[in-house]
């Protein structure tokens, strides 16, 4: 069965801070090939096939990465939009039996840089949304670079013709 959803994940930058989401992205899913539950799925570019972190390809790709950059200067948020297809077929878990499958993640990492205003530093940072909010992320120098306020990134299916 072919899935489609929607990623989603924001981060509200201060004030002269840089930030570049990469179109980098790694989601918990059923893995038929491992016949495993929640496996660890890396997608790169678009277009390009996922690839299962044991090591073989991954039936799935990111069709679209969207990203906007809204507020003004005292309330500026940076959201990115991922969309994800892929291949599903219910799992049976080999060495958990009693994991349930799920066609939708229940884990992701989003990826991107920060450039942080007072240094001139560039970092590479991710949002993940297993973490504890609300997290402030400070830089080597001091400055706070961003906020994360909610868990990000949230999963919402799509229509696979949208």
């Amino acid at each position: 069965m072919n899935i489609s959803i929607s990623i989603r994940a924001s981060v509200f930058p201060n004030r002269g801070v840089e930030l570049r989401f990469d179109q980098h992205l790694e989601v918990s899913l059923d893995c038929a090939q491992c016949g495993r539950t929640d496996r660890t799925v890396v997608f790169g570019l678009p277009d390009e096939q996922g690839r299962c972190t044991t090591g073989h390809g991954f039936p799935g790709h990111i069709g679209n990465v969207q990203v906007n950059d809204s507020g003004g200067l005292l309330q500026r948020e940076i959201e990115c939009s991922f969309r994800l297809s892929y291949e599903y077929s219910p799992v049976k878990d080999s060495k958990y039996p009693n994991c349930t499958s799920s066609a939708i993640p229940t884990w992701g990492r989003v990826h991107f840089k920060v450039t942080c205003p007072k240094c001139h530093k560039t970092s590479k940072r991710s949002i993940q949304n297993n973490m504890v909010r609300p997290w402030s992320c400070v830089c080597k120098c001091g400055y706070e670079l961003y906020k994360e306020k909610v868990p990000y990134p949230t999963f919402s299916l799509t229509p696979s013709d949208a």
